[in-house]
This record gives C-alpha cells, sequence and structure tokens, in this order.
C-alpha cells in the first residue's frame, strides 16, 4: 500500500483542508455560462450537419435496430448523439449512445409512464412525453449524428451543449435532466489531486476496486479507506476520490471487464484442475508429482475455489459432471 512518507504528507494535506465553496461549484457554473453563450453557435454547428445527414422515421429506426438490416444497406452504428423532433409541436429531445440505432427507437416502444412516479410528475405539471405524443399520431423526425464530425470531444460534452442549443428541457422540450457538465474529477488544489492519484495508484489492481459498481459504493469504499489508513475523516477529498475512480473506471472499462473475465476463466479452469486431478478420483496431493510452479498453483488455488463452494453449489457441480454438462 502506501509509504509511511507517502501517508505522513496526504495526512499534512487533508489536516490543512479548510472547508469552504467547492471547486466543483465554480468550474460548474463557468462551463454552464460558457455553453449558454455559445448555444447559438451549436445550434447552428448542429443544424448544418443535420441537414446534410438522413432524418429517420420511427419506424425506420425500428427497422433499423436490426444489425442484419443495416449490414444489408451498408448502414454503420456509431457513437453519437440523437435529436428527436416533433414537427407538430416543435419540440426536441436530445440523447446520447455509443450505438445510437441501439437506443434510438426505444422512445418510441417503451412507456416511461409505466413508472409511478414519472406517470404522476407528468399529470401533475402536464409534461411532454415522446411515447404519448407518438401514439397520438404526431409526426417525428430523427437525426443521428455522430460525435467525430462534431468539434466537441465528448458525448456528454455534445449531449449537453445540444439539450442547450435545441432548449429541450421540460416544459420546452422533452429532456428531463440537462447532460452532464462534470466530466472529469474537480479537485480542491493541486495537493488533492496528487494525494488521490497517489491512493488510485495503489488500489486500481485490487479485487475490491472491480467491485466499485456504483457511486454510492465508490463513496463509501473511499470514506472507509481513509479510516483504515489513519487518514483525517474529510469528506470533500472522499467525494474527489470517488469521482477519480468512477473516471479510472470508466477510461478503462474494457480493460477492467477483459481482466474481471481473465481471472474467472483462470478460477475455472483450477478448479476443473483439481476436480479432474484429485477430487474427482479421491486422490491426495502427491508433492512429488507437481514438477512446475504452475501446477503448484493450480492446485492451491483449485482446492481453495473448491473448498469455498456451498453444498448447493457442490450439488449442481457434480450433477452437471454427471450429466456431461460440464466438460473437464
Amino acid at each position: 500500500m502506501l509509504t509511511g512518507d507517502e501517508l505522513n504528507w496526504i495526512k499534512q494535506v487533508l489536516n490543512d483542508y479548510e472547508p469552504g465553496i467547492s471547486a466543483s461549484y465554480f468550474y460548474r457554473k463557468n462551463i454552464e455560462i460558457e455553453r449558454n453563450k455559445n448555444k447559438g453557435i451549436v445550434r447552428k454547428e448542429l443544424d448544418n450537419l443535420r441537414k446534410k445527414m438522413i432524418k429517420y422515421t420511427p419506424l425506420e429506426l425500428l427497422e433499423l435496430k436490426s444489425k442484419k438490416v443495416r449490414e444489408s444497406r451498408d448502414i454503420k452504428n456509431f457513437s453519437g448523439i440523437y435529436i428527436i423532433h416533433n414537427c407538430v409541436k416543435d419540440l426536441y429531445y436530445i440523447g446520447q449512445a455509443v450505438k445510437v440505432f441501439d437506443r434510438a427507437y426505444t422512445h418510441f416502444v417503451k412507456n416511461p409512464e409505466l413508472q409511478k412516479g414519472r406517470y404522476e410528475l407528468n399529470f401533475e405539471f402536464n409534461l411532454p412525453e415522446i411515447f404519448h405524443d407518438y401514439n397520438l399520431g404526431e409526426k417525428f423526425s430523427i437525426s443521428l449524428i455522430p460525435l467525430e464530425n462534431t468539434s466537441f470531444l465528448t458525448l456528454n460534452e455534445l449531449e449537453d451543449n445540444a439539450i442547450r442549443a435545441y432548449d429541450s428541457l421540460v416544459p420546452n422540450g422533452y429532456n428531463r435532466n440537462p447532460g452532464n457538465v462534470m466530466d472529469k474529477p474537480i479537485f480542491k488544489n493541486d495537493d488533492f489531486e496528487k494525494a488521490a492519484n497517489l491512493i488510485l495508484d495503489k488500489i486500481k489492481g485490487t479485487e475490491v476496486f472491480l467491485t466499485l459498481t456504483n457511486n454510492r459504493k465508490r463513496l463509501w469504499y473511499a470514506i472507509d479507506l481513509l479510516s483504515e489508513l489513519g487518514l483525517p475523516k474529510n469528506l470533500p477529498f472522499a467525494h474527489d476520490l470517488a469521482d477519480l475512480i468512477k473516471a479510472y473506471q470508466k477510461a478503462n472499462k474494457k480493460s477492467i471487464l477483459n481482466k474481471e473475465k481473465e481471472e474467472n476463466k483462470l478460477q475455472d479452469r483450477q478448479l476443473k484442475y483439481v476436480l479432474k486431478k484429485y477430487i474427482i478420483p479421491k486422490k491426495e496431493i502427491d508433492f512429488d508429482e507437481i514438477r512446475t510452479q504452475e501446477e503448484w498453483n493450480d492446485a492451491k488455488e483449485g482446492f481453495e475455489k473448491f473448498n469455498k463452494l456451498s453444498d448447493k453449489d457442490l450439488t449442481e457441480l457434480f450433477l452437471s459432471i454427471r450429466n456431461g454438462t460440464l466438460e473437464l
């Protein structure tokens, strides 16, 4: 983990902290002011792109959700935003997706009012709903804008600017929330950032790191970790650390998932090794037979995994072996 010198330095950084308005608050406000000032420019940019691109109907999007259909027409899925326009009421909805053809059509087939809170909100404030208006027969057109064709760097940045440009927040449009302005963790100072990165560097390879799958888990982990390391309980820093963990996980999502899959695959291989060589033949480990470090690791890890299985797991395991559904 961290060295004594590193811990002492982080402790000093956190002890020197003076409460005040967070740096992220000023960052957010400055970004919002800048984006509101530029929304006319953004609207012009996106309108020009929409004129050059095909506008789809909801029925066409439903058809193009099929990968097979898209491939037959040489249409590629892509990362970007979709701009849904109610041509009757002149209302807009802006959404983002890593694969736009997998997402845009869903607004016309899934009724969000089935969620109790959503229905009550719509009824009380007479808020517009895409699904409802579409089923009343109102005409819609949808523009799909690739991120790479715009002047923006991230989907969050593009989506939030587009929502402002088309004034698509309720009641003027269909969007219930603005886009994500906080695309990266904002630290109080350089020392906070350096301290958070020091900690991240020590924890990112641990098993528990893979379990931090939502904001609540990340924050509570950060709070508990400060206590475990004997560091001051500094909530602003804990929030910063949780945000940094989230940003790292997002940036390295593919490699983290691959590592998790590889570990699961390895564990299965080791368990199968032990089952085949020792458990089923009812044979004890003969250390004279183990020739390599890899064999020893397989036996050790395999037995550890086997011993952790519950009675239910064991029953299912041996049934699957007997039925031939688990190949050793």
